[in-house]
């Protein structure tokens, strides 16, 4: 993504920047927002017309004439303490911690200790390490001074804003994210609501249970606990259709759903070097077979692609787009494994949906490890919280899933549904009186009209063929340009369809080369260690 193309469209957010702090993540930000960063020394001069300092002097927050906008101090040097594996984070109830933040015990890697921070009379304490303040607030003058223990934590040569606030590490950058909204919520907006779902890859339709996995057991387990699981099912598997099991997806669409896992779910399969034309086979067979099941069995199946072991290349993931599927649902670090030398490498992780040659792509995060925690870092920052796992990971029960929903249902309301749904809740918003700016990052996004809106104008997302989009809504269709104010006054419903075209070119679908032999048997091994053997 170039500066050029940012999805956040608003009057820049100024940011004066005193030292050397973090310089690709800054600029990964600078790409992603209207975000100026101006590099100088602190001055009352120099702060006039900013939307917020970033500095190590703790004097300026001290002095009333240099206070004009709101300020993170950080320090100017990093600890000598030995650092010493991950830290218990204890976040403050109070209203200034970020939401789903707010009361809770957390467990963060660091790149250094915190350094020890003195208190003000006036600060009052947004977290603590080990019972000492690392994240501090004191509202001077009608400004706010957070200071913080951490340095932020840079984006790695050659990684991403995903790594550099993640389930693992988050604790650094998370001040600096919490200013930024601060300053430039005009700019930034408002997130989609809370969504989510569980995942399993592999799971076919031979017999009501796959493993460890017991359809009908999830459906009641999901009802009784609001959760909704879709199961990655893998074309090749669709030879055999058990007509029960079958019934079972059927009649709970609401509980369970399925989606696409590759195709033959061979090594790398999605992530080789293929030719454009074997690419575009390959789509084209995974859809043919997916198909052929909807057909025979009266089922719908999410055209969104899981691909095996996360391996995808950006030339596939524009393949799928072109053929058919509204998105895929890949981790960050299994984009950046398998497409190192990306421009897009570095902005991996913020937005509520990537976009990579015209595909929409969701994140997903795994049951094991630090679970927990990437629900609240999709949480804050608008993403869907998406965990996933095999069968084996229920080997002790499936109350795993039952304690991780009670988790992401205690962050407030959760539109819990399949993944095709998820994709199409995927935008940025923001208001500014009476008119609402939305930027779809899908090809087709569903979105609910705030009711104070009276005008709706469509910001085309980068990837969009031209500015013009279709806005479907009861009663009626209509076609609306880039930046044209569409008047909701008079209209009924606030719920809405925006249809963009994607920047690809449709191709025309070739047979894929037969199936391996090899591949089928290994396909029924691998199963039948799954079905009989699990972990």
């Amino acid at each position: 993504m170039n500066s050029d193309q940012k999805i956040y469209q608003a009057v820049p957010i100024k940011l004066l920047v005193e030292g050397n702090f973090a310089p690709r993540l800054l600029a990964a930000l600078k790409d992603l927002l209207p975000l100026s960063v101006v590099v100088s020394r602190f001055s009352s001069q120099m702060s006039t017309g900013m939307s917020g300092v970033l500095t190590s002097d703790r004097s300026v927050c001290k002095n009333s004439a240099l206070l004009s906008t709101d300020t993170l101090v950080l320090p100017s040097t990093a600890s000598d303490n030995i650092l010493r594996g991950p830290l218990k984070i204890e976040f403050s109830d109070l209203d200034q911690v970020p939401w789903p933040f707010r009361g809770r015990e957390l467990e963060s890697e660091v790149s250094v200790l915190p350094v020890q921070l003195k208190l003000d009379s006036d600060e009052i304490v947004l977290a603590r390490c080990d019972g000492q303040p690392i994240w501090t607030m004191a509202n001077r003058h009608g400004m706010a001074i957070f200071r913080s223990a951490f340095p932020l934590l840079d984006i790695a040569e050659g990684g991403s804003f995903s790594l550099a606030f993640s389930d693992q590490f988050f604790v650094q950058n998370l001040p600096l994210l919490h200013l930024l909204r601060r300053i430039g919520s005009a700019a930034i907006g408002d997130v989609p609501p809370l969504r989510a779902a569980f995942m399993f890859d592999d799971p076919n339709l031979h017999w009501p249970t796959y493993g460890r996995v017991d359809y009908r057991e999830v459906v009641t387990r999901s009802r009784k606990n609001n959760y909704h699981v879709s199961f990655a099912t893998i074309p090749l598997d669709t030879w055999y259709t058990h007509r029960s099991t079958a019934e079972i997806f059927k009649q709970n669409p609401d509980a369970i759903s399925l989606l696409v896992h590759g195709n033959n779910h061979s090594k790398n399969e999605l992530a080789r070097q293929h030719l454009a034309s074997d690419r575009t086979a390959l789509v084209s067979q995974a859809l043919e077979r997916i198909v052929k099941l909807e057909q025979s069995t009266g089922l719908g199946v999410c055209r969104v692609m899981v691909p095996p072991h996360g391996g995808c290349s950006a030339d596939m993931l524009g393949a799928l787009a072109q053929g058919g599927f509204e998105g895929a649902c890949i981790s960050a670090g299994s984009l950046m494994a398998h497409n190192p030398q990306a421009s897009w490498i570095s902005t991996l992780g913020f937005l509520p949906a990537e976009n990579i040659e015209g595909c929409t792509v969701l994140p997903r995060a795994a049951f094991t490890g630090r679970a927990r925690n990437a629900a609240l870092i999709c949480a804050y920052l608008g993403r869907p919280i998406v965990l996933r796992g095999h069968q084996d990971d229920l080997k002790n029960g499936i109350e795993l899933l039952d304690e991780l929903a009670g988790f992401v249902n205690g962050l407030g309301p959760v539109n819990w549904t399949k993944l095709s749904s998820l994709m199409r809740m995927s935008f940025t918003q923001r208001h500014e009186g009476q008119i609402c700016y939305l930027t779809p990052l899908a090809p087709r996004v569903d979105f609910e009209v705030p009711a104070t809106a009276q005008h709706l104008v469509i910001t085309p997302p980068p990837w969009a063929r031209d500015g013009s989009c279709r806005i479907n809504f009861a009663g009626g269709s209509v076609r609306v340009c880039a930046g044209e104010s569409w008047s909701l006054v008079g209209r009924e419903g606030r719920r809405i369809q925006v249809v963009h075209e994607t920047a690809t070119t449709p191709v025309k679908p070739l047979r894929a080369a037969r199936t391996p032999a090899s591949l089928i048997v290994r396909r029924l091994l691998t199963e039948g260690r799954d079905r009989f053997l699990p972990a």
